[in-house]
Protein backbone atom coordinates (compact mmCIF):
# COMPACT_ATOMS: atom_id res chain seq x y z
CA UNK A 1 0.00 0.00 0.00
CA UNK A 2 1.66 3.27 -0.94
CA UNK A 3 1.40 5.91 2.08
CA UNK A 4 -0.55 8.50 1.64
CA UNK A 5 0.83 12.05 0.43
CA UNK A 6 0.19 15.52 1.26
CA UNK A 7 -0.73 18.04 -1.64
CA UNK A 8 2.86 20.08 -0.47
CA UNK A 9 4.13 16.27 -0.64
CA UNK A 10 2.73 15.93 -4.24
CA UNK A 11 3.97 19.27 -5.83
CA UNK A 12 7.64 18.40 -4.32
CA UNK A 13 7.45 15.09 -5.98
CA UNK A 14 5.87 16.27 -9.44
CA UNK A 15 8.76 19.01 -9.70
CA UNK A 16 11.65 16.24 -8.94
CA UNK A 17 9.83 13.82 -11.56
CA UNK A 18 10.07 16.63 -14.26
CA UNK A 19 14.13 17.31 -12.95
CA UNK A 20 13.19 20.56 -11.35
CA UNK A 21 16.70 21.57 -9.81
CA UNK A 22 15.63 25.25 -8.48
CA UNK A 23 12.62 27.11 -6.81
CA UNK A 24 12.27 30.56 -6.40
CA UNK A 25 9.69 31.94 -4.56
CA UNK A 26 8.91 33.57 -1.00
CA UNK A 27 8.45 31.46 2.15
CA UNK A 28 5.26 32.88 3.74
CA UNK A 29 1.24 32.07 4.59
CA UNK A 30 0.22 29.67 2.16
CA UNK A 31 3.11 27.95 0.48
CA UNK A 32 5.03 27.31 3.65
CA UNK A 33 3.78 23.22 3.60
CA UNK A 34 5.43 23.42 -0.02
CA UNK A 35 8.73 24.46 1.43
CA UNK A 36 8.60 22.35 4.37
CA UNK A 37 8.58 19.50 2.44
CA UNK A 38 11.04 20.46 0.11
CA UNK A 39 13.58 21.36 2.70
CA UNK A 40 12.86 18.14 5.28
CA UNK A 41 13.98 16.09 2.31
CA UNK A 42 17.06 18.39 1.25
CA UNK A 43 18.30 19.28 4.59
CA UNK A 44 18.35 15.78 5.36
CA UNK A 45 19.89 14.34 2.16
CA UNK A 46 22.78 17.50 3.69
CA UNK A 47 23.14 16.47 6.78
CA UNK A 48 24.00 12.73 6.31
CA UNK A 49 26.57 13.27 2.88
CA UNK A 50 28.37 16.39 4.16
CA UNK A 51 28.22 16.30 7.72
CA UNK A 52 27.86 12.63 8.43
CA UNK A 53 29.65 11.24 5.49
CA UNK A 54 27.51 9.33 4.21
CA UNK A 55 25.60 9.00 0.57
CA UNK A 56 22.02 9.15 0.96
CA UNK A 57 19.82 7.13 -0.56
CA UNK A 58 16.31 8.04 -1.33
CA UNK A 59 15.24 4.32 1.08
CA UNK A 60 17.31 6.25 3.70
CA UNK A 61 16.08 9.40 3.54
CA UNK A 62 12.82 8.15 3.73
CA UNK A 63 13.64 6.21 6.77
CA UNK A 64 15.43 9.31 8.69
CA UNK A 65 11.89 11.18 7.87
CA UNK A 66 9.82 8.58 9.20
CA UNK A 67 12.10 8.55 12.55
CA UNK A 68 12.26 11.80 12.60
CA UNK A 69 8.20 12.73 11.96
CA UNK A 70 7.48 10.15 15.00
CA UNK A 71 9.92 12.28 17.39
CA UNK A 72 8.39 15.46 16.18
CA UNK A 73 4.81 13.91 17.28
CA UNK A 74 6.32 12.90 20.48
CA UNK A 75 7.79 16.20 21.34
CA UNK A 76 4.37 18.09 20.14
CA UNK A 77 2.37 16.22 22.06
CA UNK A 78 4.48 16.74 25.46
CA UNK A 79 4.71 20.72 24.36
CA UNK A 80 2.80 22.60 27.13
CA UNK A 81 -0.46 24.18 26.42
CA UNK A 82 -0.65 27.94 26.01
CA UNK A 83 -1.10 29.25 29.75
CA UNK A 84 -5.25 29.27 30.40
CA UNK A 85 -5.66 27.82 26.81
CA UNK A 86 -7.59 24.52 28.49
CA UNK A 87 -9.29 26.73 30.55
CA UNK A 88 -9.93 28.88 27.80
CA UNK A 89 -11.43 26.49 25.93
CA UNK A 90 -13.75 24.84 28.39
CA UNK A 91 -15.60 27.97 28.90
CA UNK A 92 -15.64 29.47 25.41
CA UNK A 93 -19.80 29.26 24.85
CA UNK A 94 -19.38 30.33 21.15
CA UNK A 95 -18.26 27.91 18.35
CA UNK A 96 -14.43 27.31 18.24
CA UNK A 97 -12.38 26.11 14.93
CA UNK A 98 -8.88 24.96 14.79
CA UNK A 99 -6.95 26.32 11.03
CA UNK A 100 -3.68 24.51 11.11
CA UNK A 101 -1.12 24.05 8.04
CA UNK A 102 -0.57 20.59 9.26
CA UNK A 103 -0.75 17.52 7.08
CA UNK A 104 -4.37 16.14 8.15
CA UNK A 105 -2.80 12.46 10.15
CA UNK A 106 -0.97 15.06 12.26
CA UNK A 107 -3.43 17.33 12.92
CA UNK A 108 -5.68 14.24 13.77
CA UNK A 109 -2.94 12.91 15.90
CA UNK A 110 -2.14 16.01 18.05
CA UNK A 111 -6.22 16.74 18.54
CA UNK A 112 -6.24 12.72 20.01
CA UNK A 113 -3.33 12.79 22.08
CA UNK A 114 -4.36 16.27 23.82
CA UNK A 115 -7.91 14.99 24.05
CA UNK A 116 -8.93 18.30 21.88
CA UNK A 117 -11.02 16.59 19.23
CA UNK A 118 -14.76 17.78 21.13
CA UNK A 119 -13.62 21.21 21.37
CA UNK A 120 -13.88 22.59 17.68
CA UNK A 121 -17.39 22.88 15.35
CA UNK A 122 -14.67 22.08 12.54
CA UNK A 123 -11.34 21.53 11.98
CA UNK A 124 -8.88 23.21 9.03
CA UNK A 125 -5.69 21.30 8.28
CA UNK A 126 -2.89 21.49 5.45
CA UNK A 127 -5.11 21.09 2.85
CA UNK A 128 -7.70 24.03 2.72
CA UNK A 129 -5.39 27.07 2.84
CA UNK A 130 -5.96 29.34 5.94
CA UNK A 131 -7.27 32.18 4.12
CA UNK A 132 -10.35 30.08 2.43
CA UNK A 133 -10.71 28.03 5.94
CA UNK A 134 -11.28 31.94 7.38
CA UNK A 135 -13.51 32.78 4.73
CA UNK A 136 -15.50 29.74 5.23
CA UNK A 137 -15.92 30.69 8.84
CA UNK A 138 -16.41 33.94 8.22
CA UNK A 139 -19.18 33.00 5.86
CA UNK A 140 -21.06 30.66 7.91
CA UNK A 141 -21.41 33.41 10.68
CA UNK A 142 -22.90 36.52 8.53
CA UNK A 143 -19.31 37.69 8.50
CA UNK A 144 -20.09 38.69 11.91
CA UNK A 145 -18.15 38.20 15.15
CA UNK A 146 -15.02 36.25 13.95
CA UNK A 147 -11.60 36.75 15.40
CA UNK A 148 -8.84 34.67 14.72
CA UNK A 149 -6.24 33.73 16.72
CA UNK A 150 -2.90 32.93 15.57
CA UNK A 151 1.01 33.14 16.25
CA UNK A 152 2.72 33.70 12.63
CA UNK A 153 3.36 36.14 10.10
CA UNK A 154 1.51 33.44 7.77
CA UNK A 155 -1.62 33.52 10.04
CA UNK A 156 -1.44 37.41 9.98
CA UNK A 157 -1.64 37.29 6.17
CA UNK A 158 -4.35 34.39 5.75
CA UNK A 159 -6.80 37.33 8.50
CA UNK A 160 -6.17 39.87 6.52
CA UNK A 161 -6.82 37.90 2.76
CA UNK A 162 -10.15 36.89 4.65
CA UNK A 163 -11.02 40.50 5.97
CA UNK A 164 -11.07 38.79 9.41
CA UNK A 165 -9.68 40.72 13.06
CA UNK A 166 -6.77 38.78 13.75
CA UNK A 167 -5.16 38.68 17.69
CA UNK A 168 -1.34 37.54 17.85
CA UNK A 169 -0.38 34.92 20.26
CA UNK A 170 3.02 35.73 21.65
CA UNK A 171 3.05 33.23 24.81
CA UNK A 172 6.92 32.29 23.88
CA UNK A 173 8.15 34.30 21.44
CA UNK A 174 6.91 37.66 19.37
CA UNK A 175 7.05 36.52 15.86
CA UNK A 176 5.69 39.81 14.77
CA UNK A 177 8.07 42.31 15.42
CA UNK A 178 7.09 45.81 14.85
CA UNK A 179 4.17 44.96 12.82
CA UNK A 180 0.80 46.91 13.73
CA UNK A 181 -1.40 44.22 15.44
CA UNK A 182 -2.61 43.10 18.53
CA UNK A 183 -0.73 41.07 21.08
CA UNK A 184 -1.70 38.30 23.52
CA UNK A 185 0.59 37.12 26.25
CA UNK A 186 -1.69 34.37 27.26
CA UNK A 187 -4.85 33.18 27.91
CA UNK A 188 -5.01 33.03 31.81
CA UNK A 189 -7.12 36.48 32.46
CA UNK A 190 -10.25 36.87 30.74
CA UNK A 191 -10.78 40.53 30.54
CA UNK A 192 -7.47 40.70 28.64
CA UNK A 193 -8.65 38.20 26.36
CA UNK A 194 -12.26 40.24 26.03
CA UNK A 195 -9.57 43.60 25.45
CA UNK A 196 -7.77 42.02 22.69
CA UNK A 197 -10.93 41.08 20.46
CA UNK A 198 -12.20 44.23 20.89
CA UNK A 199 -9.19 46.17 19.93
CA UNK A 200 -8.67 43.34 16.81
CA UNK A 201 -12.27 44.04 16.00
CA UNK A 202 -11.58 47.69 16.30
CA UNK A 203 -8.17 47.78 14.44
CA UNK A 204 -10.15 45.74 11.59
CA UNK A 205 -13.11 48.52 11.09
CA UNK A 206 -10.80 51.23 10.71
Amino acid sequence: MSQEMTGAEMVVQAMLDNGVEHVFGYPGGAVLPIYDAIFQQEKLKHILESIVGIVASEAMVDEYLVKYQHALEGALSAAPFVSGMKDFLSACECPLYLCSSAPAGEVAQQLAARHLQGYFAEVFDGRTPKDRALKHIAHRHGNKGIVFFGDSPGDLVAAQSAGVPFVAVVAEWDNFGERTVVKLRDFTDRDIIRRCISEAKQAYAI
